[in-house]
């Protein structure tokens, strides 16, 4: 039990040999009644993080989905235009802006009041 080797000298002339066994009997009972509790803890264990990383894997396969086939695009543009938004004159009292925008060949500018 346990890993464990006794080395025992029988004598050559004897044709019988008694051997106490009973304590390894008894530690062998133990480890056997005390092992479905011990697997149960390694079981729920096993468990968690199976469903863990079942939970990790189907977020990443969303987020594929979502961002290579455009199922998240709803709130985006189609065009790369930046939109702008108009602030009433009475709430910013403040010279116009003027922007440039870039994109590939093609400049535009926009004046904002």
């Amino acid at each position: 039990f346990n890993e464990t080797e006794f080395a025992m000298e029988f004598p050559k002339e004897a044709t019988v040999v008694s051997v106490d066994c009973t304590a390894d009997f008894a530690k062998v009972n133990e480890f056997i009644q005390n092992l479905p509790e011990e697997l149960a803890d390694v079981a729920a264990s096993i468990s968690f993080a199976a469903g863990v990383f079942l939970f990790a894997v189907i977020a990443a396969i969303v987020a594929c989905i979502c961002c290579c086939f455009g199922a998240c695009r709803r709130n985006r543009h189609s065009s790369p235009e930046a939109t702008y938004m108009a602030v009433p004159s009475h709430i910013v009292k403040a010279q116009p802006v003027h922007s440039t925008t870039v994109y590939g060949a093609q400049q535009t500018e926009k004046e904002m009041v």
